[in-house]
């Protein structure tokens, strides 16, 4: 490939399939982002070397992504007629085996998966080698179902028996026999007009230097460092399917309802401790005469609760963020983050659009792991 071609060679054919633009017209977008992003041109070099210098390098970074992420949003045709082909041909897959299930669910928050995966810019994310588009494999989906089944062994509400079963012994066991549930991939499942979008987060270390090691202890006049990466936006639809290798139709049942429990409560993928990766049902409406849906796990409902806190409004992506008094976090984007900030007074909103922090009382509600604004109250 271009590793086996001189230096100029392998610039001048990117530069012929690329032209300026951060993505090719119908290019797998996975491919792009671990081996192709524009970011790496030998004649920025120069001038990245000097902005690394001056703590500037992670922007153009940020550029980079924005611009690819941008691309992304437009895909071609035939990016989309291999997708419907992909979910058409899994469905078609599922359906010989019995009790089988399919099911779709849509993200609450933001999802980051596979972060922890090597890539150039730190941070990297889980495409899917057929399309280019995030997915969420098996093996990633079968883990967070498991963590969730030996909670709730530890609440005494599953037993140990069934959580074999469904599973398998631990990989340290001697006994090396598979569980009965098969988790299949998770791939999007935009309706007619929706693609699975991306965006920029960021991460902020304070101090770099101390946690390099390089001071003893952190301080105050230390230049924080933003690390960017790329999530899947929140309301992204995912297909989810489910099978059992002896057909047992309570098997997979059970594994349904585990797995869209431990999807709401525990959230899939990176940064689910300030609720990320956490998925919901798509609202349905109700057909005429359709039997009642069955009820929502035995889990506790969702509270709306008020506490003091400082607010912020992060200008990356117009997250209004609550730091509270207990030392949680709450939440609130986009159209919902607009309307809070407009609902204060014309002082505090000046504050927050210079980025500063302002003191209020937050109302916000508590669903799981996650806390979203849903009121403001100026302390």
């Amino acid at each position: 490939m271009l590793g086996n071609l001189p230096p100029h060679y392998g610039q001048a054919l990117l530069m012929s399939l690329f032209g300026d633009r951060p993505l090719p017209r119908g290019a797998h977008a996975g491919l792009v982002f671990d081996r192709y992003l524009r970011i790496w041109r030998e004649q920025r070099l120069l001038r990245e070397l000097r902005q690394e210098a001056r703590g500037e390098r992670k922007d153009e970074h940020r550029e980079a992504l924005e611009s690819f992420c941008e691309a992304t949003a437009r895909p071609g045709e035939s990016c989309r007629e291999l997708l419907a082909m992909v979910n058409d041909r899994l469905d078609r897959a599922l359906g010989p085996l019995r009790n089988a299930r399919c099911f779709d669910l849509r993200t609450n928050a933001r999802l980051a998966v596979g972060t922890g995966a090597e890539h150039p810019l730190e941070n990297s994310l889980t495409f899917d080698p057929v399309v280019g588009v995030p997915f969420l494999p098996g093996s990633t989906l079968k883990g967070l179902c498991r963590a969730w089944a030996e909670l709730l062994c530890a609440e005494g509400t599953l037993g140990d028996a069934t959580l074999r079963r469904l599973f398998g012994p631990e990989s340290n066991e001697r006994d090396k026999s598979a569980g009965d549930l098969v988790f299949w991939p998770a791939w999007p499942n935009p309706g007619p007009t929706e693609w699975p979008a991306l965006e920029v987060d960021v991460i902020n270390c304070h101090h770099p230097e101390y946690y390099g090691g390089d001071r003893d202890r952190a301080v105050d006049w230390e230049s924080p460092v933003p690390v960017y990466f790329l999530v899947v936006r929140a309301g992204t639809a995912f297909r989810f399917r489910l099978s059992s290798r002896s057909e047992n139709g309570e098997h997979v049942a059970l594994g349904e309802r585990l797995l869209k429990e431990a999807l709401r409560w525990l959230g899939l993928g990176s940064k689910t401790a300030v609720g990320y990766g956490t998925f919901a049902a798509p609202p349905q409406p109700e057909a005429a005469g359709a039997s009642p849906s069955r009820p929502a796990p035995t889990r506790a409902a969702s509270v709306r609760r008020e506490a003091p806190g400082t607010l912020s409004l992060r200008k990356q992506d117009g997250r209004l963020l609550a730091q509270l008094a207990d030392g949680t976090s709450a939440w609130a984007l986009g159209e919902q983050a607009r309307a809070l900030v407009a609902s204060l007074p014309e002082e505090l909103r000046q504050r927050l659009a210079k980025g500063r922090e302002i003191g209020v009382r937050v109302q916000y509600q508590e669903d799981g792991n996650q806390r979203q604004i849903v009121a403001l109250v100026p302390g």
